[in-house]
């Protein structure tokens, strides 16, 4: 069986955090490591709890391994992957749609360029977009349900 060698550039909070995200999700994917961001509930029942432990452990620990030192003080208290992907998206979410509506909106086709690498390059801001807003609005979401629900 041939070893694939995956790498996600680490997120500084300089680069985009939507286009890490979506890198970092793909590499987890590679790594059969996704299901550790479901939650534990809906993890397989069958699963040993040594094999759930690994799995959430590897999923965290592979998600800590490609943040920038600042970006990981920020988040170190974080124990498992949810709760790291839940501070990051609260942290860098929002600056990311920002960033991808400014190169949307400042987007400009180009008489040098192809019009088919133009179109491709629109339709991929586009789509980053809307599954940014998507992102968001399950963290917003989530955020109301919570404070509802402590408040009750």
């Amino acid at each position: 069986m041939a070893c694939t060698k995956y790498e996600v550039d680490n997120f500084t909070s300089l680069n985009d955090f939507g286009l890490w995200w979506l890198k970092m999700r793909a590499l987890l994917v590679q790594q059969c490591l996704l299901e550790a961001l479901e939650g534990e509930s809906r993890h397989d029942a069958s699963m040993a709890q040594k094999d759930k432990k690994m799995l959430l452990d590897k999923a965290h620990s592979t998600i800590v391994l490609s943040l920038g030192d600042r970006v990981l003080r920020q988040v170190s208290k974080e124990k498992t992957a949810t709760e790291l992907l839940t501070k990051l998206e609260s942290l860098y979410m929002t600056k990311s749609l920002v960033y991808m509506k400014q190169a949307l909106y400042s987007f400009k086709m180009s008489s040098e360029k192809a019009i088919n690498e133009q179109l491709n390059e629109f339709n991929k801001l586009r789509k980053l977009m809307c599954r940014l807003m998507i992102r968001i609005s399950v963290v917003v979401i989530d955020v109301f349900i919570t404070q509802n629900t402590l408040s009750l």
